[in-house]
């Protein structure tokens, strides 16, 4: 039987793909994770301030509120904010104002769900 290693952490995934996220959703949630999905960062924003998370998940390019602008508004909260992974499907990605900005790591997406997964496991 496969371990439930992130069993009862509440992960918020953000990304405007719906696909994309229901994959990474179903991923986390086999092993063990209580997944809640936003389709962009003011709708991740607006759950982040209602409820608790141990981990966020967010792509960086979306058209409504992209990540960046969900982890300047984190930065700026005064709620404490669970630590944020990005990604993005695009190489040119500026990582240090990601850091700069409270991000705690920087993916590209593949289809390798391992390299989430260990990123996952570090950050919590």
């Amino acid at each position: 039987m496969e371990q439930l290693e992130f069993k009862d952490k509440r992960i918020l995934v953000v990304d405007d793909e719906p696909f994309v996220r229901e994959v990474i959703a179903e991923q986390l949630s086999f092993k063990g994770a209580v997944v809640v999905e936003a389709q962009d960062g003011k709708v991740a924003y607006d759950l982040l301030l209602n409820s608790e998370f141990d981990l966020v998940l967010s792509d960086i390019r979306m058209p409504e509120c992209s990540g960046v602008e969900l982890l300047k508004m984190i930065k700026e909260s005064d709620k404490k904010m669970p630590p944020v992974l990005m990604m993005s499907a695009f190489e040119e990605v500026n990582t240090d104002r990601l850091k700069n900005l409270g991000a705690k790591e920087f993916l590209l997406k593949s289809g390798d769900f391992t390299t989430i997964e260990e990123a996952i496991r570090k950050l919590l």
